[in-house]
């Protein structure tokens, strides 16, 4: 069975290309870019169709997701230049659409059977969770791309999916501790997010200093009454890594730049309504069958790269936006993480109620026992993102998903217990170290 799934990981193209809704937008691909005008807006859901057929590209091959590769993604500082940092944003964002697995028995995720032995590219949307990277990692087999469904139980949709929001914030929170979860959505300066355009940056000062009121928003409204050339600008000045987001009384979507915007002009000098943005994003649709160059096909994510005009964006209402770390306003700090606990022993009762504490959002935290002579006995990675804590900079390790029956058997052993901490940053820090005791 692994030399059949090697080899259809080695099959493995990462270029799904999709439209957010509406008709399908021309693809964006390596090289010179062809724009396409079209009037038809995104749809104002939170779970944006995906129409169009996939096109026949030849790309790199994959290869299961490694440790390596994913801990290669540099870890942001005050001393990165602008263009790194946002490399870093985009790097990981990606890794999260595009990583090749394949279930271990067929599951349902999201209306649809994922059949043991098939090839799928990405997290899958599931519009209720906000798992990145590392909670999967713990079911992941990095040799073959296996992933272990029978260990993650009945609730299989909480620890594989992920949507919109996450996978962009996620990305962000690798340069940016001014960015919310909430920030992705629901766009103000105070959640870390900037509007692109001097005179569109004055207006939603002016006219809206806080989108509190979000059920009752429709940013389409609020373009329209800026007008295009306005909008416009701000579009012209999106660079990779940043925003484009847009809200329908609630429901919506956010998606992060891929590639500079190509701007065009026409013959009086405004911009024209074929100037284009490439963005990645997680969306729904049916995982479609991709013909690769050697004839194979393999199960593909929808939505990784597409392309869309400024007149569809202002149309489909999406706001254009850039983070503070992005642009120099707000520097990247170093990680700081703290525990509750201090003293050099600690029962499991105790650790339950324990805190971590972050600068940035947390990601993870891993939690290692070893025996008196060092010997690892057991690792265990801990991220648990289907509730609201997710908000904060601040768990519980109960929130994080420790629980008591899988440590139990090592208390008043003389055992150590480590737990390293992780922040959206990348970096693990290590927050504890003392003596299980009962």
């Amino acid at each position: 069975m692994k030399k059949l799934i090697a080899l259809l990981l080695a099959t493995l193209m990462l270029l799904p290309l999709a439209s957010c809704g509406g008709e399908s937008l021309s693809t964006a691909t390596e090289g010179e870019q062809t724009a396409t005008q079209t009037t038809e807006a995104p749809a104002a859901t939170e779970e944006p169709a995906v129409t169009g057929e996939q096109e026949k590209v030849d790309t790199k091959v994959a290869e299961p997701l490694t440790w390596e590769k994913l801990n290669s993604i540099p870890v942001a500082n005050e001393n990165m230049t602008e263009r790194e940092l946002r490399q870093i944003c985009l790097d990981f964002m990606e890794l999260q659409l595009t990583f090749p697995w394949t279930p271990n028995e067929t599951v349902h995720i999201r209306k649809k059977d994922h059949k043991y032995g098939d090839v799928y590219g990405g997290m899958p949307y599931v519009s209720s969770t906000f798992n990145n990277l590392y909670q999967l990692m713990k079911y992941y087999d990095t040799e073959n791309g296996m992933m272990d469904i029978k260990a993650m139980g009945k609730n299989v949709e909480t620890i594989m999916g992920n949507q919109c929001s996450a996978n962009s914030f996620w990305g962000w929170a690798r340069v940016s501790n001014t960015m919310t979860w909430g920030g992705t959505s629901n766009i103000t300066e105070s959640r870390g997010a900037i509007f692109r355009g001097n005179r569109l940056s004055s207006y939603m000062k002016a006219n809206y200093p806080d989108l509190a009121n979000y059920n009752d928003l429709r940013t389409a409204d609020i373009l329209r009454a800026m007008g295009k050339d306005v909008v416009y600008e701000g579009y012209a000045q999106l660079l990779a890594a940043d925003g484009l987001v847009y809200n329908n009384k609630g429901s919506g979507h956010v998606m992060m730049v891929y590639e500079d915007a190509v701007v065009k002009y026409n013959a009086n000098g405004t911009i024209a309504d074929d100037s284009y943005v490439v963005v990645q994003h997680q969306t729904t649709g049916e995982w479609a069958p991709a013909q690769q160059s050697d004839g194979t096909a393999i199960e593909l994510a929808p939505g990784w790269r597409s392309q869309y005009t400024f007149q569809h964006l202002m149309e489909g209402g999406y706001l254009p936006f850039t983070l503070a770390e992005l642009i120099g306003t707000d520097p990247v700090e170093p990680t700081e993480m703290t525990f509750s606990i201090t003293t050099d022993k600690v029962s499991i009762s105790k650790l339950i109620l324990a805190t971590v504490t972050a600068n940035y959002a947390l990601s993870d935290v891993t939690v290692v026992i070893t025996d008196a002579e060092g010997k690892e006995l057991s690792r265990q990675i801990h991220c648990s993102y289907s509730g609201d804590h997710f908000r904060d900079r601040e768990m519980t390790l109960s929130a994080m998903g420790f629980r008591r029956d899988l440590y139990s058997a090592y208390e008043g052993k003389g055992y150590t217990i480590t737990i390293l901490g992780r922040t959206g940053k990348g970096d693990q820090i290590q927050i504890y170290s003392g003596e299980l005791v009962k």
